[in-house]
């Protein structure tokens, strides 16, 4: 089974699309994916925290974890979407469960610590 954006937004804040931070080489937004399988119309949503190392620099003046981070050198939306499609390409399992599980790997999964 293989997954698919089936959208992507600053968590309601605005439009993605539209979005430019204020400084396109230091920044740190969190995306928020709906991420689902190829031939379904929902998902589960993902988000990922997207940043340049020059904000990761300013930002960590003390040791800093770092999990679900994408980092670019500036904010480029097409680029960044492409880099979580080509990702996504990657993974396959054979169930959602399974695709789910990999996409957390690198992105933060709503039932991350969810207990069956």
């Amino acid at each position: 089974m293989k997954a698919n954006i089936k959208s992507v937004d600053l968590g309601g804040v605005c439009n993605v699309e539209g979005f430019t931070p204020e400084d396109p080489y230091c920044f740190s937004i969190w995306l928020v994916c709906v991420i689902g399988a190829e031939n379904s119309a929902g998902g589960d949503c993902f988000r990922v925290n997207v940043c340049t190392p020059s904000w990761l620099q300013a930002a960590a003046k003390m040791p800093t974890w770092g999990r679900h981070m994408l980092i670019v050198n500036k904010y480029d939306f097409p680029q960044i979407r492409q880099t979580i499609e080509k990702a996504l390409l990657e993974i396959d399992a054979p169930d959602w469960d399974g695709v789910a599980r990999k996409v957390s790997k690198v992105m933060e999964w709503e039932f991350e610590d969810y207990v069956n």
